[in-house]
């Protein structure tokens, strides 16, 4: 077999199909070639063949065996293995996690102008993992990467600026990287960017420009997105009222279990404004957000309850839920307390 035929098996044994791809001669060829120049000393051959027993392309997945090749073609100066032997280490994929071994082959991979590497080098150096702690470091390393268009790099540097973390904050410039993110793609930035137009940080307030990268990171799935845009479609603020479309996000966000978003759809379902009322939907979403400690849900839920709204009336729970509210000095909840002590009836105290 030719070695160009060879490398076109091989190059369909890196392709995302190939986990698929049936045991045939060709493959098998493919890959005993690919061995032997690895065994040979090859780096590159090395290093492809770590990432086919990384993936498990046309093989039994195996990160141990993964991580021995990546090693040897790190040795031999391959950055990409240098990046993935770092992060084997880093996690401790088919080695023992040893983050001041993840930090080395990070720095030579990213001396070698690795975007990647000098990402999570910036990390390493961010939360001191194998490393003492160097907020400066980690900037100087998100901005090597970010200069690359490296979407993660962008993200954490903006968040740098921002918050004005190893350098001085400086909103503007935190826009510009989150910008930079954004249009790529990556969710957090754009719901930052949203945020910080949404509030007027470092640019001149804009709620259609918030508006717009909600959505964006909101059709992505990204919870707080979803909330937020809810939020400005109940409010009118950036783009037409529309409590369906605020019923829709807040949904959306809700399913993944966003306490305030769950909050925000039981207020709906309670008011029935502009939609069908229903406390038993009400009752459910109130739960949902109480049970995870959400105060504003406790005290409507112990309403539900005490009302008979939605849920059975039920005294007892009612006071339950008042009570959980009123730990978190909820003063409503507080009040209502103190009203079914002074008017008992019949309480079924029973907690959830």
């Amino acid at each position: 077999m030719t070695p160009r035929r060879l490398y076109n098996i091989y190059q369909r044994l890196l392709a995302p199909a190939a986990c698929a791809m049936p045991d045939t001669p060709d493959a098998s060829d493919a890959l005993h070639a690919i061995c032997q120049a690895a065994e040979q000393g090859d780096a590159h051959a090395q290093y492809r063949l770590a990432h086919i027993y990384d993936r498990g392309l046309g093989v039994d997945q195996n990160h141990q065996l993964a991580a021995q090749w990546y090693l040897k073609a790190a040795e031999q100066g391959h950055a990409q293995a240098q990046h993935d032997l770092a992060y084997s280490y880093a996690n401790g994929e088919g080695i023992a996690q040893n983050h001041a071994k993840a930090f080395y082959w990070y720095t030579q991979a990213a001396q070698q102008g690795l975007a990647d590497a000098q990402n999570n080098l910036g990390a390493a150096y961010f939360y001191g993992q194998g490393v003492d702690q160097n907020p400066s470091m980690a900037a100087h390393w998100y901005r090597q990467a970010a200069r690359q268009n490296n979407a993660d790099a962008q993200y954490n540097l903006g968040l740098m600026y921002k918050n004005g973390q190893g350098i001085d904050p400086n909103p503007g410039t935190a826009i510009h990287w989150f910008l930079q993110a954004a249009q790529q793609g990556f969710t957090r930035a754009q719901h930052q960017l949203a945020v910080m137009y949404d509030t007027g940080t470092g640019v001149a307030q804009d709620h259609a420009a918030a508006a717009h990268w909600y959505l964006q990171a909101a059709q992505q799935g990204y919870a707080d997105a979803q909330y937020n845009l809810g939020c400005m479609y109940a409010s009118g603020e950036g783009l037409t009222r529309n409590t369906e479309q605020a019923c829709y996000w807040y949904t959306q966000a809700a399913q993944q279990g966003h306490a305030q978003a769950q909050y925000n759809l039981g207020c709906l379902y309670a008011s029935g404004e502009d939609l069908t009322r229903d406390t038993e939907q009400a009752c459910y979403w109130y739960t949902q957000a109480a049970q995870q400690g959400y105060a504003d849900a406790q005290y409507n839920l112990g309403c539900l309850y005490a009302s008979g709204e939605g849920a059975t009336r039920n005294i007892g729970q009612a006071s339950y839920w008042f009570t959980q509210a009123a730990r978190q000095n909820s003063a409503d909840a507080q009040q209502a307390l103190l009203e079914l002590f002074e008017n008992p009836i019949s309480p079924d105290n029973t907690p959830p």
